[in-house]
């Protein structure tokens, strides 16, 4: 006789291998694919844009908040001052 317990733990184990609905680009959704062409150039390329609301440029070594928003457009620079990403969250 088997436990009658063990197939509502298989059945939940088996669920987690379904793939869920996708999940939305982390790019389009702050209009982050318009702005990829900055990466790799030096920050300086950001003056005198009007980046979209909300945005952020961060530094290294930065502090930031860990808050996702999906519609926040994010710059990050490296140590050399260049762009290394552009994303949103």
């Amino acid at each position: 006789m088997k436990p009658v317990f063990a197939l509502p733990v298989v059945m939940s184990l088996l669920a987690a291998c379904v793939p869920q609905d996708q999940a939305p680009d982390p790019v389009a959704s702050c209009g982050a694919e318009g702005y990829q062409g900055l990466v790799g150039q030096h920050e300086r390329a950001l003056r005198g844009l009007r980046l979209p609301e909300p945005s952020r440029v961060i530094g290294p070594g930065m502090a930031v908040t860990m808050d996702f928003r999906e519609d926040r457009l994010n710059i990050e620079t490296g140590e050399n001052r260049r762009i290394l990403r552009v994303f949103c969250g």
